[in-house]
């Protein structure tokens, strides 16, 4: 049956020490003396683990890192059946607290996790010249700054990841619209600050001036009525 290793007395065939009463169960998953064990003992055993150690799962999927009662948990790296892997921290079994989450597509979000989902701060990264930064909720970002290859900035509110509600989109040229989005889109009431024209106040609809607006030009008129895709088409 073997001996403790706290006080060297007697196991029983439980592997419980019959004289401190320790379980050393726990001994045989730290050092993997497993070849004569039975497969219900062992998935007893590994569930009581703590400590340091490889687990590899039959989905291809390894997990290397802290275990705690069998669980994945403090740091550790947990690579992916299909290329990806994550590198941080763990509770319970989840991705919970910070980490880097590296994506086989070339993607990676560097942040706060809770209970498996980005949550908290944190960056994404599309490409090096494209990423996302800010608050993420459930998985989602919601709030933040989005960085543009083409140099476009947009600073506000998501929903699903698209812009929706307030916000500011900075155009490489210049150009500066503040207001409402709808999937991603000017659409609502909004301020467009166009660079060597003027500055537009009013409705937007797809992107583009759209019911009732002001413009006023950089030559000091303005052109007040209603605008349809861009144009006004009455006074």
């Amino acid at each position: 049956m073997g001996k403790c290793s706290i006080c060297s007395a007697q196991l029983n065939h439980q592997k419980i020490c019959t004289q401190c009463g320790y379980d050393a169960r726990k001994d045989f998953v730290r050092y993997r003396t497993l070849s004569c064990v039975p497969l219900e003992d062992y998935n007893e055993m590994k569930s009581l683990y703590t400590g340091i150690r490889t687990e590899r799962y039959s989905d291809g999927s390894r997990y290397e890192g802290a275990f705690m009662n069998g669980k994945r948990h403090g740091k550790g790296t947990f690579y992916f059946a299909n290329g990806d892997h994550y590198s941080g921290d763990f509770n319970n079994g989840l991705c919970h607290g910070k980490g880097v989450y590296y994506h086989a597509s070339g993607e990676v979000y560097d942040g706060e996790y809770a209970e498996g989902r980005r949550h908290g701060k944190g960056v994404f990264y599309y490409t090096k010249d494209h990423r996302c930064e800010g608050i993420w909720k459930s998985g989602k970002h919601i709030a933040g700054r989005e960085f543009f290859k083409d140099g476009n900035c947009y600073q506000g509110e998501y929903s699903d990841g698209v812009r929706q509600g307030k916000g500011i989109f900075f155009y490489n040229n210049g150009d500066r619209y503040e207001g409402y989005f709808i999937d991603g889109k000017r659409q609502g009431k909004g301020i467009y600050d166009q660079v060597g024209k003027g500055i537009y106040i009013g409705e937007f609809y797809m992107d583009r001036c759209h019911g009732n607006g002001k413009f006023y030009m950089n030559d000091g008129s303005v052109r007040t009525g209603i605008w349809e895709n861009g144009y006004m088409i009455s006074k």
